[in-house]
C-alpha cells in the first residue's frame, strides 16, 4: 500500500485507469520473462483489482467531481503469481505504471 500516491482534482465525473508500457518486468533495463499481469493494482477501500497490462484497466468507476482527492494505491501479487516467481533471481525488477482519468 502506498498512501496518497495519487491526488486527483476534476470538475466532472470521471473514471481512473492504470496501465504499463510493457508486458514484462525488466531487470537492469533488460526484459525478463516475468509477465506484468502478475501485479494486481487497486485502491484502498475498493474491491476492484486490475491486472497490470499495456491495455488500460479501470480501477475507479463513476468518480464524482472532487478537489485534491488523495488515493491510497494497493499493489499485490496473488498466490498463483507469486508461485511463478519461485526460482527467480532475488533482485530488483521494474516496470513503468501509468494512471489516467477520463471524464464521463
Amino acid at each position: 500500500m502506498i498512501p496518497n500516491q495519487i491526488i486527483l482534482s476534476n470538475n466532472e465525473s470521471f473514471e481512473l485507469y492504470v496501465k504499463s508500457d510493457e508486458n514484462y518486468f525488466k531487470k537492469g533495463g533488460l526484459q525478463t520473462n516475468i509477465n506484468s499481469n502478475i501485479l494486481q493494482i487497486g485502491l484502498d477501500g475498493s474491491s476492484v483489482n486490475a491486472s497490470l497490462s499495456k491495455t488500460p484497466q479501470k480501477i475507479l468507476f463513476n468518480g464524482t467531481p472532487v478537489l485534491d482527492r488523495q488515493l491510497n494505491v494497493r499493489y499485490t501479487i496473488p498466490p498463483a503469481g507469486a508461485q511463478s516467481l519461485v526460482g527467480k533471481e532475488n533482485t530488483t525488477y521494474s516496470i513503468n505504471v501509468y494512471y489516467s482519468f477520463t471524464a464521463i
